[in-house]
């Protein structure tokens, strides 16, 4: 999850900055001396002063008197800085009348007057209400100020904020941009309007996904705001959060959480620790640490914002309820899932009870609680107690107990009455009975695996809404399980489960997407649904964004973010995530080289059963590389990843055989690891059986069997293959002796960097005519053309999770 930006919304420009008209009043001096308050951010003093200032003008010149009127628009100004919109409103409500009548419709102030009532209006969410109001208001404003008046400029900035609250983004961006260019000729950089509109470019560019533009404005604007007001200003504050949310937008974890730690503590001494932009950088610094896997100290810092916010505003406050939410979205990631769901529960109760059941952040609630109903056991109550309920027919107690048994959770597992359970309480429509009850189908758990009957359960939980079974529903659809196969059905349901946050769901789509699996391939929609799977902790879903900045594919190239993401799926014990970290420390591709670091990568991934990174550390064992040379602890590594069908530890295995490396020589126990990975395809393997067919090692000694092999290795883009297969052609063994073809095969070897080829054929064109060569370089030249659209299958590979067809369904 990114941090939220709940400080960070557009600001309506409700106050300007404070002109430098000067007015015939006899309190010039007061009337300076409030407004120097307002510029230094001091607003609740300003407030005061403005009140008093505007009682004092009423005795001496009367109510209605200008400036009167002017002084209690300052006070309204002062008010509205301190968020506190209503009263606000209310003031300039009741002023906006008196001041047309007095004044005109087209006075400045009373201009000014109806700008910032709008400003209140739009900063308490009334956007769409108030876009229309602002346009009118502008047309006047140009007609009566000009076009390029600050005040006319400060209502389309207004109105731009108004757009992009409302996602006319492409409208709002314009229009800022045109505000902002004006403003910097006009002022300058360090102009306040100036300052005031980079600042919203910033906000709109973060809600863009424009990261490395947010940050690079923001950290422009931050240094210019500390230059003009000073480093503890209100206004610079506001930035500096602006410049640690676009930090955090691109990726720089820890560089937004050092910015935020400086940032609460200057919030700290300027506002006070209960302060409302101080909680709220306290809540994006818990979602950071989160970010980085600093799980506990994410908890910690959620609990104590939770804790002030129910203290300061009440439990039922928006605020406090969205703080709940997110504790427990915090405590789910940890696992720590009863507690989650306790937290879950209360900012549902409290959404349900203040803005109502249809209200989005209200059904945010209900779908995080509905997911963590999938996982959390509830056994506060004996066992015993919820089995006596189950029978007494309560459907929820059925699913518990049915979960117990399934899972060997307080009982002994038992597939069978599991599903006894489930099934009774399926009957009775509850939902995630129905969708566990599909598992069982699908997986054979208790019952004969019937896919069809897997389909129809999980439809009916479809049918009430249950997010994982409109993922497994939407996989059986791209796989043809208990339905006809339809890909358009299968991105349906996976779309609408992803919708819903459901991390497996995004994850899916992702890969789908990346590998154009089913769903046509998009690498820049696969990266957004790898993101947000990935910053709810998803470990394939954080494998798979690194694998995209580490590649470029869908994002910009970024080394660093893409080993960051690797190391958070690693270090959450993803096998494919250890594995490939390995081999990136090994081979210095995207990391520094470091082979101690790469074994260390492997060991963990081998240690689990991860038969690639079991080969390559036996590789390093056999090389010595990072880790004692052993082929005795090689060829140990090299049979454990043999046994699961990976080719290249057959073929290694085959060479440890084949040279006496670690285990007695036997070249027929060799040939029999190369035919293990030549059948599934391995070339290298097909090169390898060739060689033992022309030596007779391992098998008989027939050397037109070994041509067979080597031109399968040949064609396949082998290059000892097509140089051996080029030197059977030139002795005539095992073929036809043909020089042309020779010297085409030692030349296409030669091409790829074989040194031996290279050699060879310079030997090789001793013996043949100029014609000859001449009609093999055109041979070489075809050859070219046909490659050109046929991938090499000799280039080094990247070790990437396959998505293989899922035997077992699970609910996350």
């Amino acid at each position: 999850m990114k941090p939220l930006l709940a400080s960070l919304l557009i600001f309506a420009a409700i106050c300007p900055a404070a002109e430098n008209t000067p007015k015939a009043d006899i309190s010039q001096k007061a009337d300076d001396a409030a407004k120097a308050l307002i510029v230094a951010g001091k607003y609740a003093e300003a407030e005061q002063a403005c009140r008093t200032l505007a009682e004092a003008r009423t005795e001496a010149l009367g109510p209605e008197a200008p400036e009167t009127l002017h002084a209690r628009r300052e006070q309204a100004k002062a008010i509205l800085n301190q968020g506190k919109y209503g009263a606000g409103e209310s003031l300039l409500r009741g002023l906006l009348p008196v001041m047309t009548r007095v004044l005109g419709a087209e006075h400045r102030d009373t201009l000014k007057c109806r700008s910032n009532l709008l400003g209140a209006l739009f900063q308490q969410g009334n956007s769409a209400e108030t876009e229309s109001e602002y346009r009118s208001l502008i047309t006047v404003e140009e007609r009566a100020l000009g076009p390029e008046d600050d005040l006319t400029l400060n209502t389309r900035h207004a109105l731009a904020g108004c757009l992009i609250e409302q996602g006319k983004y492409i409208e709002g961006e314009k229009e800022l941009r045109q505000v902002l260019a004006i403003y910097e000729r006009l002022h300058g950089p360090d102009g306040a309007d100036t300052l005031r509109t980079r600042g919203n470019l910033v906000v709109l560019l973060l809600r863009l996904k424009k990261y490395d533009e947010a940050e690079a404005t923001a950290r422009a604007a931050v240094a210019a705001s500390r230059r003009v007001l000073g480093p503890e200003h209100p206004d610079t504050l506001f930035r500096r959060a602006q410049w640690a949310a676009a930090l955090v937008g691109a990726d720089k974890y820890a560089a937004a959480d050092q910015e935020f730690q400086s940032l609460i503590r200057a919030q700290t001494r300027v506002f006070g620790p209960e302060y409302h932009d101080t909680l709220v950088s306290r809540f994006n610094l818990a979602e950071t640490l989160y970010a980085e896997g600093k799980h506990v100290e994410a908890e910690q810092e959620h609990r104590a914002v939770l804790d002030i916010l129910e203290r300061v505003d009440g439990s039922e406050h928006p605020e406090s309820l969205n703080s709940c939410y997110y504790l427990a979205y915090c405590l789910q990631g940890q696992r720590k899932t009863q507690e989650a769901m306790t937290y879950a529960r209360r900012a549902l109760a409290g959404r349900l009870k203040v803005l109502g059941k249809d209200d989005p952040l209200t059904k945010k609630s209900q779908r995080l609680v509905d997911r963590l109903s999938g996982t959390v056991m509830d056994f506060t109550s004996p066992f015993e107690t919820t089995l006596a309920n189950a029978e007494d027919g309560d459907a929820t107690a059925q699913l518990l107990v049915g979960r117990a048994y399934l899972e060997g959770r307080g009982v002994v597992k038992d597939a069978t009455e599991a599903v006894k359970w489930l099934r009774k309480s399926a009957n009775q429509g509850e939902k995630n009975a129905q969708a566990y009850l599909g598992v069982c189908y699908h997986n054979g758990d208790g019952v004969v695996e019937d896919e069809a009957e897997a389909v129809k359960w999980l439809r009916l939980a479809v049918e009430q809404g249950q997010v994982n079974a409109q993922r497994l529903l939407g996989y059986c659809y791209f796989e043809g399980l208990g339905v006809a196969k339809n890909a358009v059905e299968g991105e349906k349901w996976l779309r609408r489960s992803a919708d819903q946050g459901d991390g497996e769901a995004e994850t899916d789509l992702g890969t789908r997407l990346y590998k154009g699996d089913g769903v046509a391939k998009d690498w820049k929609e696969a990266v957004k649904w790898f993101r947000q799977a990935a910053e709810d902790g998803k470990s394939s879903a954080q494998y798979y964004l690194g694998q995209c900045y580490l590649e470029g594919h869908g994002v910009a190239k970024d080394a660093k973010a893409g080993l960051e993401w690797l190391r958070k799926a690693a270090d959450q014990g993803n096998l494919f995530a250890q594995t490939n970290l390995g081999q990136r420390y090994y081979t210095g591709n995207g990391a520094a080289k470091d082979v101690t670091e790469a074994v260390k990568w492997f060991r963990l991934s081998a240690e689990h059963g991860h038969a690639p990174a079991q080969r390559f550390l036996g590789q390093c064992c056999l090389d010595g590389s990072g880790t004692t040379r052993d082929a005795a602890q090689a060829v140990k590594w090299f049979r454990l990843a043999t046994e699961q069908g990976n080719t290249d530890a057959q073929n290694s295995l085959g060479w440890c055989f084949q040279n006496g490396k670690g285990v007695t020589k036997d070249s027929t126990e060799a040939v029999k690891c190369y035919r293990l990975a030549a059948d599934q395809g391995n070339v290298d393997a097909i090169y390898l059986l060739g060689e033992a067919s022309l030596k007779g090692e391992g098998t008989p000694k027939d050397a037109a069997k070994a041509v067979q092999f080597f031109r399968q290795a040949a064609e396949r883009g082998n290059a000892w293959g097509q140089l051996w297969l080029g030197i059977q052609y030139e002795r005539g063994e095992g073929v036809e002796k043909d020089l042309v073809q020779a010297w085409m095969w030692v030349r296409l070897a030669a091409r790829q960097g074989n040194q031996a080829a290279d050699l060879h054929q310079a030997t090789l064109e001793l013996s043949m005519t100029p014609e000859q060569i001449k009609t093999a370089k055109a041979l070489v030249t075809e050859w070219k053309k046909k490659e050109a659209s046929t991938p090499n299958e000799t280039t080094a590979k990247v070790v990437k999770p396959e998505r293989a067809k899922e035997k077992r369904m699970h609910i996350d």
